[in-house]
């Protein structure tokens, strides 16, 4: 089946919700997402956070629907065709799929916000959404010890679970400098100060080094020996070398937070804005959480956090949506949208025949006949 009434990207909880409600109102429904069917190596590993369990609860249901759910298949392409619908350009390791979609919703999460340091490019240095999506902790984590470094106190739990996991951890660096007392959103999830706590004491107890109000400044060598340089911060947030130190390591795990995955929304031409608060750009939301462009909508992170609402699409689905369908049981991570700082980006002159011939152009050459 190459057609589809709405292609969702991404099987978060944002996701699963979009394709369940659009699903029970009669629609054709595919779901895309990058990781694979089964949960990673560290994040089967994770005690279940609130938002984990609704996406596991999510994802029981829809294994009682007819939607068609490709696991492990990356959308790397999307352009609008001259007839109204949207090309998806997929990858399955090296297959090439094709899906055509009357409408699409972007629910494709957040990528690891990263702080430049010498090295912090290396093959040693991972995300950790990298190895949460993962579905073996190697390659993406080498043998050795592991030390975690960032901003995220999910890091804890990270760490306690690469231990469960047979692993050894190095230490965990914490720019923050005391654990926080409620929770936040995090690759990880909407995670239970409890169960930080508890991760943090578990760490204790294993003889784990937990350094808060330090920051990781350098790392040098290879995936399996390497060396980081972890520094004390002082009162302006910077690296006080005094004190510094060396850390024998085999990989660095960071996350400093995450920032919006666009990518797919910048190439279906939406229309963006500057968030003031984090620095990133995010979709000018319509009414309904619709972007400008015509039959794409967003949901999660690229909605600052939002499920997605049915108003627009009903026209999409055989029946009418009920209000609010798409939006059940996603839990937001923030109240009211945050104000735009800035216009949308301008708009270029869309030529859908030209930006589709180039799609399949550089597709056929890269995997050969779409299947």
């Amino acid at each position: 089946m190459n057609e589809t009434d709405i292609a969702v990207i991404g099987a978060g909880p944002a996701g699963l919700g979009a394709a369940l409600a659009a699903g029970r109102a009669g629609a054709r429904i595919t779901l895309i997402d990058e990781r694979p069917a089964a949960a990673s190596a560290l994040a089967s590993s994770l005690p279940a956070s609130p938002w984990e369990r609704r996406r596991r609860e999510l994802a029981h249901e829809l294994a009682a629907t007819r939607v068609e759910y490709l696991a492990d298949t990356l959308a790397w392409g999307l352009c609008p065709r001259p007839d109204g619908r949207w090309r998806l350009a997929l990858a399955q390791g090296e297959r090439y799929l094709e899906r055509q979609a009357r409408a699409v919703v972007l629910a494709t999460g957040s990528t690891d916000r990263w702080l430049p340091f010498p090295g912090w490019a290396s093959a040693a240095v991972v995300g950790l959404r990298d190895a949460l999506r993962a579905s073996r902790l190697d390659p993406v984590i080498a043998d050795g010890p592991v030390l975690l470094a960032g901003s995220d106190p999910d890091l804890l739990l990270a760490a306690d679970a690469l231990i469960t996991a047979g692993l050894t951890v190095a230490g965990v660096v914490l720019s923050v400098r005391e654990l926080p007392a409620v929770a936040a959103a995090s690759p990880i999830g909407a995670s239970d100060v409890g169960q930080v706590a508890e991760a943090a004491a578990r760490l204790g107890r294993a003889d784990v080094p937990i350094l808060l109000g330090w920051a990781v400044v350098s790392v040098a060598g290879n995936p399996g020996r390497c060396e980081a340089r972890v520094a004390p911060l002082g009162a302006d947030g910077r690296p006080v070398d005094d004190g510094a130190m060396q850390v024998p390591t085999g990989s660095v795990v960071m996350s400093y937070g995450g920032r919006p995955e666009a990518e797919l929304a910048r190439l279906a031409g939406a229309g963006f804005e500057l968030d003031a608060g984090s620095g990133d750009w995010y979709p000018v939301l319509e009414p309904g959480l619709a972007t400008t462009v015509p039959s794409v909508w967003v949901a999660g992170d690229l909605a600052r956090g939002y499920g997605v609402a049915d108003t627009g699409m009903a026209g999409i689905a055989p029946a009418p949506l009920p209000d609010g369908a798409i939006a059940d049981g996603v839990v937001p991570i923030a109240t009211t949208p945050a104000p735009p700082s800035a216009q949308p980006l301008p708009w270029y002159t869309r030529n859908p025949a030209a930006e589709e011939a180039e799609l399949i152009e550089w597709a056929n050459r890269r995997f050969g006949a779409p299947r």
